[in-house]
């Protein structure tokens, strides 16, 4: 990927997370790029309430819908659905899938349920459609990977919760 595309997207995040970003603390950020590399993108959640902790409900069969709540407000929305997001979605390559239940997760050591999240964005070339193709797409919302990485507020321990391949 260019470095001038990078930067782009380090600035612009995919429209599935809305504009309620800031940047992930490093050590969220290291966990994700040393993970899945320099072309990722990582950006942390907020709520439009302004709070970082959150319930998250994962797919339970990996490949699913992926939801937040606000531990303040109690707010609740969808950061990732395949039929709509990365790739395959923004394409709609996954069109008529169906997709597994969700359920309510939480720190994989402590077992309680309030985390700072991560969102990761790999992008490893599927930007060149666009030059391909005259599309309506940002770039940003092509990418070929979605992390959702979890920082526990009981234990501090840090943890990559869903990786779903979108390409």
């Amino acid at each position: 990927m260019p470095h001038d595309e990078l930067n782009y997207m380090k600035k612009h995040p995919p429209s599935c997370i809305g504009p309620d970003v800031g940047p992930a603390t490093s050590e969220l950020r290291n966990l994700i790029q040393g993970e899945y590399g320099t072309n990722t993108t990582v950006f942390a959640l907020r709520c439009s309430c302004g709070e970082d902790r959150f319930g998250v409900s994962l797919p339970e069969d990996g490949f699913g819908l992926v939801f937040i709540k606000c531990a303040q407000c109690g707010l609740q929305r969808t950061i990732f659905d395949p039929s709509k997001h990365g790739y395959d979605g923004a394409l709609g390559n996954n069109k008529g899938l169906e997709l597994g239940p969700s359920s309510p997760s939480c720190c994989p050591k402590c077992q309680l349920g309030v985390l700072r999240l991560a969102t990761g964005f790999q992008y490893s070339g599927e930007t060149s459609i666009l030059e391909e193709e005259k599309l309506d797409i940002k770039p940003q919302d092509l990418f070929g990977w979605f992390v959702l990485g979890g920082q526990c507020t009981s234990c501090g321990g840090s943890n990559i919760l869903a990786d779903l391949e979108c390409a």
